[in-house]
This record gives C-alpha cells, sequence and structure tokens, in this order.
C-alpha cells in the first residue's frame, strides 16, 4: 500500500489544492475528479489484488468531498451524490464500489473463463477444491486451509469483505457440486463428477421450476442410473441444511447475477459497479416518505422516476440541474429542518406564521406562495392552450398527474418553466415578499436565448422551434414587464 496508494493519495491532494482556485462548481469538480482521479485509482484496483480496509476509503471521501464542497459543509449526502444520473444522483465515484468491482470482475473470469491460463495457474493452487467453491461458499470460511496463493487468497478476501457490506453471508445456489467443502462427498465419490458431465454442475440445478426436483425428474432429465439414489439423498440433505426455505429455491441476490455476465464485454466493471449500487435503495425510500408525508399524497413510482429523470433532462445548465437535483433530495434547509439544529428557531413561515413550515410549504403550500403559483399554472395554460390547475407534483418535481396528462413536448416544457419558477423562490427564500411572475417570465426569457444557442450548436433549430414556438409568440405578444 505504501509503495501503490499512498503517492496516489499525495498525488490526489496537491491536485485538489491547484484546483482550489479554479471557478468551479459542483458539478464541474465532480466531473474533475471523474476524470483526473478515478482513472488513476481503477488502474491499480485492476493491477494489484491489495486489500484495502474501509477506513481507506473513508479518508478518502472525506478529501474529495472537502474539494468538492470548497472546505465548507457538504450540503447533500455522498450517497446522493454517488448515485448514477439514471437514478437521480449525480455519478460521483464511489471509490470503494469500483474497487470491489474491479476485483469480482476477475472472480467472473474465474467463474466463466477457467481455461485462461491464469485462470487455470490460480485453479491449481488451491487444494482439492474449485475457486467457484471458494467464491460462492458461506461466510465465515478459513482461506488458509484451501490455498497459500497471495494472490487469490486476497482476491478472495476483498470479495468476502464486498458480502459482509451487504450482509450476503449465506452460500450461493452457484456453488458447484463437485470439489465444494461444503458437500464433503464430492471429495470421496467420483459418481459426482459424472453428475458434473451429465449437466448438473451447480446447486441450482437440482431445482426445476423453483422447487427441489426428486430423484425421478432429476433422473429423467440428466439420464441419472438407480443406483445414483444414494447420492440424491447426501445432496439433498446438504441443500436442506444451507438454505432457509427448502424445498424452494432462494432468490438471487443481486450479487450473484453479476457471475451470469460476459466478462470479455467491454464494460464489465460498470455493469458490475450499476450492480453493486442496485443493491441498495434504502435512501431513495426514505426521501419519497418524506415528501409523501408533507405533501399527503402517494408519489407513486412512475411519478418519483420522472421526478428523477428531471434532473438530468430537464436543461443541459449544470447550475439549473443542480438546484433541481437539491430540491428533489431536500437538500434546502427549511424552517422545520433549521428548529431541530437550533432551539431558539421556532418552526413557523416567516411570511405566513403559520407552523410546519417543511419543504413543501416553502415551496407551494404557503398562503403568501398561491397568487405566484396561481399566476404560473394560468400562464402556462394561455401559452400551452390546454388547462392546468395548480399542482404540487409540478411545482415541486416538474411532473404531472394522471388528471392532467401531457405530451412528450408539453412535459418538457412545463418542467423547465416549473424549474425557473423554484428557482425564483429560492433566490427570495428568506424574503418576506413572495416571487413576481414577472421576474420569473424574465428568467425564463433570458434561458430561453442560452436553449436556443445550445440547439443551434447541436444543428437543432428547428426541434428549438417546435418545442418552444408557443412561447416565443407569448412573449411577442407582451406588453413590457412591469418593474419589481
Amino acid at each position: 500500500m505504501a509503495a501503490n496508494f499512498t503517492p496516489l493519495i499525495s498525488y490526489m491532494k496537491s491536485a485538489f489544492q491547484r484546483w482550489a482556485a479554479l471557478p468551479l462548481s459542483p458539478l464541474g469538480r465532480i466531473n474533475r475528479v471523474k476524470m483526473n482521479i478515478l482513472p488513476k485509482f481503477l488502474y491499480l484496483f485492476q493491477s494489484i489484488p491489495l486489500f484495502l480496509p474501509k477506513s481507506f476509503f473513508k479518508n478518502t471521501d472525506k478529501l474529495i468531498l472537502s474539494f468538492i464542497w470548497a472546505g465548507k459543509t457538504p450540503r447533500v449526502k455522498k450517497f446522493s451524490l454517488q448515485r448514477s444520473r439514471l437514478s437521480g444522483g449525480l455519478a460521483l465515484p464511489n471509490f470503494m464500489y469500483y474497487y470491489w468491482a474491479a476485483n469480482i470482475q476477475k472472480l467472473v473470469l474465474w467463474v466463466q473463463a477457467p481455461s485462461l491460463p491464469w485462470c487455470h495457474l490460480e485453479a491449481q493452487s488451491c487444494i482439492s477444491i474449485s475457486l467457484p467453491a471458494l467464491v460462492f461458499s458461506s461466510l465465515p470460511i478459513a482461506l488458509s486451509q484451501y490455498t497459500d496463493n497471495p494472490v487469490v487468497c486476497t482476491s478472495l478476501k476483498i470479495f468476502y469483505q464486498f458480502r459482509r457490506h451487504f450482509k450476503s453471508i449465506s452460500a450461493s445456489t452457484m456453488a458447484p457440486i463437485c470439489n465444494n467443502h461444503l458437500f464433503p462427498p464430492s471429495f470421496m465419490d467420483s459418481t459426482f463428477s459424472l453428475w458434473e458431465k451429465k449437466g448438473l454442475k451447480c446447486l441450482e440445478d437440482l431445482f426445476i421450476n423453483n422447487v427441489l426436483a426428486n430423484f425421478s425428474e432429476l433422473s429423467s432429465s440428466f439420464s441419472l442410473p438407480p443406483s445414483h439414489l444414494l447420492r440424491f439423498f447426501q445432496i439433498r440433505h446438504c441443500v436442506s441444511s444451507l438454505f432457509v426455505g427448502f424445498p424452494s429455491l432462494p432468490t438471487k441476490s443481486a450479487w450473484e447475477e453479476v457471475f451470469k455476465l460476459n466478462p470479455h464485454k467491454r464494460g464489465i466493471i460498470s455493469q458490475i459497479y450499476a450492480t453493486i449500487w442496485s443493491q441498495d435503495d434504502s435512501y431513495n425510500i426514505k426521501i419519497v416518505g418524506a415528501w409523501e408525508e408533507e405533501l399527503g399524497l402517494e408519489l407513486e413510482d412512475d411519478y418519483w422516476g420522472r421526478a428523477l429523470d428531471n434532473i438530468r433532462t430537464t436543461t443541459s445548465c449544470a447550475r439549473l440541474s443542480f438546484i433541481q437535483f437539491k430540491v428533489v433530495h431536500r437538500a434546502h434547509l427549511s424552517r422545520s429542518r433549521l428548529s431541530k439544529i437550533y432551539p431558539n428557531v421556532p418552526d413557523m413561515c416567516e411570511n405566513c406564521k403559520l407552523s410546519a413550515c417543511n419543504l413543501s410549504h416553502m415551496f407551494v403550500l404557503c398562503p403568501k406562495l398561491q397568487t405566484f403559483w396561481n399566476s404560473f399554472f394560468g400562464t402556462m395554460s394561455d401559452i400551452l392552450k390546454i388547462k392546468l390547475d395548480l399542482c404540487p407534483l409540478i411545482a415541486i418535481f416538474g411532473v404531472s398527474s394522471q388528471c392532467q396528462p401531457l405530451n412528450h413536448e408539453q412535459a418538457s416544457v412545463v418542467a423547465f418553466a416549473s424549474l425557473l419558477a423554484r428557482h425564483r423562490i429560492l433566490l427570495s427564500w428568506t424574503s418576506p415578499q413572495p416571487p413576481s411572475i414577472s421576474v420569473w417570465l424574465r428568467g425564463l426569457m433570458f434561458f430561453l436565448k442560452l436553449e436556443k444557442i445550445k440547439y443551434n450548436i447541436r444543428g437543432r433549430g428547428d426541434s428549438f422551434l417546435g418545442k418552444w414556438q408557443q412561447f416565443i409568440i407569448y412573449f411577442n405578444d407582451l406588453h413590457t414587464l412591469e418593474v419589481d
């Protein structure tokens, strides 16, 4: 570690000091980490099976977050930043997950391509046991009993660290029948090698229609003679002792599906990384629950999925995208949240003097904001030539409910316009006066100019007119906007 990762950490610290003077937004700093730091770590992760404790990644994350937030207190949870953009995050690399993914990629080759020279060499270092048996074993396991190869031991130690992190310590049905320490008869009876040649290779092959097959079913499917009945009883006893819910087939965890991927396909580490992320969705559940409690409605999966999509699809402006990200992930400080931090701050809206001043109240439910939102929805109705009623889902997330269906172009326009409305509310967050509709329109006109430049650069000027023509006509018919 001292010869490989310590110099890399020193380089990262010096790079952060150089970049600190650059006028970068948090998104820009995240992209710096992705493009300049991550590849250097990935090179070592893939080259050296070196066991790193979780404390190493904890300290690395502290350095990265300090750089992203310019030394200030982080305003958004690290977990939210690290989620993929498709999941509503900003794709800040999770170095520990990449470390696990790079190591698991080698283990997938153990399972899928055992004929590779280096895989064969590492398999030979194991004493009367197969590498897949060690990969899919229950934990804990004393590796020193089965191999003294430091590369194999370290690779498995890293993999077991990953499994313990996600509390997946049970054996897998992908474990082989032959040369498996969990099934001692496989070492003493060559009959099980014959089973392997007939297609009975893994424990999951013993199941038919998600239930452990009886001997007659296996005999019919794999041409087993009646003399193998005793062996069937032995393997059935092993399966019953390993898996809860016997005789039903256990549900596969996400990490088990990784071993069915094509290890030679480009981007395999990214696929494994995404699979690791898919195992933990508890944070999204917590956020959705908080919004549902405040709004008094149920956020269906479709609505929440579109709200997450809007973070990356509403606009190409990094600043506005980051605003939408912070809104969805509840990063702003409401009076309710401040009252829990500071006992002397009352949980009361400064404008309407009503209690329970949570984020939903400050974005849409405050009576002082009703004039602004009524004007917003009235203006959007006039422009789009449809009836749009005041909807909290549009006001906060930019998504419409089933009672107000919009086509793709209309939904895109409403998402962008409502994002700028939320931007105006945030700018007057602590002001006693609510934002005015004229200021919102002026801001919308300004950002439409930037959108037009973007479309023209991409050679899609006609698409811009098709999308925003109704807005342009509306603006041309407007009288001079009042000064606020």
